[in-house]
Order: structure tokens, then sequence, then C-alpha cells
């Protein structure tokens, strides 16, 4: 039997699938980094076909970006005991596991999608994303800020 491969985004879609149930659900930060744990952001654009991949590892952290017109451009680099701390902390201050969202019902053809996975735990952000103003702004925080902090340390 051979082994192949499975793309990213049917892996990333598989991640998002099993992670849904808990989409609005509480759950707890971790005081600290396991080796296992991962933190990964999503954005799609629906019109522009863009899409920003960003995962942070105990050792590492990748930056996808592309879109239909651009060739996809990755960028990593290492993480040190001193971002992981950093990250936690600020998850913890904005207290995302506190965030309540849901995802719409319904199709949107002109809109975007983010998400922010906090180890197996998915929190929905974008057009069709359902939360309340509060919820939505400590969202776009976080994700403004991970997304910042990958941006300085993988450039």
């Amino acid at each position: 039997m051979s082994r192949t491969k499975l793309p990213a985004t049917l892996i990333f879609l598989f991640m998002m699938l099993s992670a849904k149930a808990q989409t609005g659900e509480p759950f707890q930060l971790p005081d600290s980094w396991a080796k296992d744990f991962v933190i990964s952001l999503f954005y799609k654009g629906s019109m522009s076909g863009s899409n920003t991949e960003i995962r942070f590892t105990y050792d590492s952290c990748t930056y996808r970006s592309g879109s239909n017109s651009k060739k996809t451009k990755v960028y990593t680099c290492r993480m040190k005991e001193a971002d992981r701390a950093a990250i936690l902390k600020k998850l913890a201050e904005l207290k995302v596991a506190q965030i309540k969202s849901e995802s719409g019902m319904h199709v949107v053809y002109d809109g975007w999608s983010q998400s922010i996975c906090i180890g197996t735990h998915c929190i929905d952000g974008g057009t069709s994303a359902e939360m309340s103003e509060q919820d939505k702004n400590v969202f776009l925080d976080a994700y403004r800020y991970l997304e910042e902090f990958a941006i300085k340390k993988t450039r």
C-alpha cells in the first residue's frame, strides 16, 4: 500500500470540521506551551481569493499568504520560550477563552472568513460569524496581535 500526503487544504478542512463542534464552547488556555500545542489562524477572502494561514508550534512559526493571482509565499521562524509565553499571556489578557462565536448557516459570496484555532478549539470570525460586538472586538484584537507577531518574527 503506498502512502500519499494529504494536501494542506484537506488537512485544514478536516481540522475545521473536527473542531466545529467546539466553536462557542468554553475552553481554557494552557498555563504553558506543551510540545504538541498549536495555534493556527486562517483567513479566506471569497471575492479576491486571498488567503492566509499562520501556524505557531512549540518551535516554529509559519506564515503562508497567497491569492488567486499571486504565488503563495511562505515565511518561517523559530519560536523561543519568551515568544510562547508572550503569546499565551496576551491571549489570556484578551480573554479569548470567553469568546462566544457561532458560524452562520448561510453562504456568503462577497465576504471573508477568519478562524483562530487554539489547540483543538476554533473560534470563527468573518462575515457570516455571529458574535456580540464585545466578542468581535476581542476576536479581532487577538487575530491582529497574532498576525503582527508572526509578521515581525518571520521578516
